[in-house]
Order: C-alpha cells, then sequence, then structure tokens
C-alpha cells in the first residue's frame, strides 16, 4: 500500500502513513463491539461477517480509481479495519474458548506464531509479485493492486472455512 500512495498516487511517506491510518482506527472501533456481541451469539457467525467486510474493503482498493482522492482511500482503508476488527475478536475468543485450561498457553502462543507467518507469507508475496512485475514505474500499479486481489482471494477462501465452521455451528444449535 506504500509503493501505491507514494509512487503512483504521490503522496509522501508521512501523506501515506496518514491515508493508511484509518485501517487501524476501525478495528479499533469494531473489535470491543465485536468481541461483545460475540459473548452473546455465535463467534464464528460474527468472525464470518468480519471476513466479509474486511473482503469487501480490500476488493474497493483493489479498484481504486487512477486518481483517488484522499478520502476515497481513507474510506476504503476504514472499510477494511471494519472488517478486520468484526473478524479478530470473536475468531481469538472461540480459539482460545476451545483449547483446555492447560493448554491455553501453547494455544496463545500458537496464535500468535500463526498470526506472524501470515504477515510474512503477505509480505513474501508482495514481494514477489513487486519483483516480477514492479520492476518499471508503469508497472508498478499493478503489481500493487495485483497484491490487493491475492489477498482479497485469500480472504474469500477464508470466508469459505469460516462458513464451513459458522454451518456447524448453526447445525449445533438447532
Amino acid at each position: 500500500m506504500p509503493f501505491l500512495f507514494q509512487n503512483v498516487y504521490g503522496y509522501s511517506a508521512f501523506g501515506s502513513a496518514l491515508l493508511f491510518t484509518p485501517w487501524p482506527v476501525g478495528i479499533m472501533l469494531a473489535a470491543p463491539y465485536a468481541g461483545r456481541l460475540a459473548d452473546r451469539h455465535p463467534p464464528a457467525i460474527i468472525a464470518t461477517l468480519g471476513l466479509s467486510v474486511f473482503t469487501l474493503g480490500l476488493l474497493l482498493l483493489a479498484l481504486l480509481p487512477d486518481h483517488a482522492s484522499a478520502w476515497d482511500i481513507g474510506l476504503r482503508s476504514l472499510v477494511c479495519g471494519i472488517g478486520f476488527g468484526i473478524f479478530q475478536s470473536p475468531n481469538n475468543r472461540e480459539m482460545m474458548a476451545n483449547a483446555s485450561r492447560e493448554h491455553s498457553g501453547y494455544a496463545s502462543g500458537v496464535l500468535a506464531i500463526m498470526r506472524t507467518f501470515g504477515q510474512c507469507l503477505g509480505a513474501a508475496v508482495v514481494g514477489i509479485i513487486l519483483a516480477l512485475y514492479g520492476n518499471q514505474l508503469t508497472q508498478e500499479p499493478q503489481a500493487v493492486r495485483l497484491s490487493l486481489w491475492i489477498a482479497a482471494c485469500a480472504t474469500l477462501l477464508a470466508i469459505a472455512f469460516s462458513g464451513l465452521r459458522t454451518f456447524r455451528t448453526l447445525k449445533e444449535n438447532i
């Protein structure tokens, strides 16, 4: 994203950081409510809804016009943050709730390792795409957009897996 904001849209490093700020703000706004909601309703359903909103945000970012305004970029980033905030709290709650008390430390460690692994894998994929397609400045916007499309496809796959979990949860509650 910073490459897109700086090299394509012409923002400074500081301006690029400001454009990314709505994402964590969205997480801060949505996560506490999603966590409380997950105390009263099946977390799998809430997490799947969050993944869906997150995917929508990624698709909106991938479809940014060539001359997007700061507000347009910020709103799309906010949608991503809200979606991730809705997803993260219920998903973490469900994972930790399914671990026994004596294995809760292990479960927490595995959760942290997998989160870090996912971040590293995502950064590596973006790096590969930029190395293959972003060598010329004219191709960099397409490389960044391709990265966003791949991220959206990965979250669609996550929605499918979460949907299976949601279906199982609904079936057990009937």
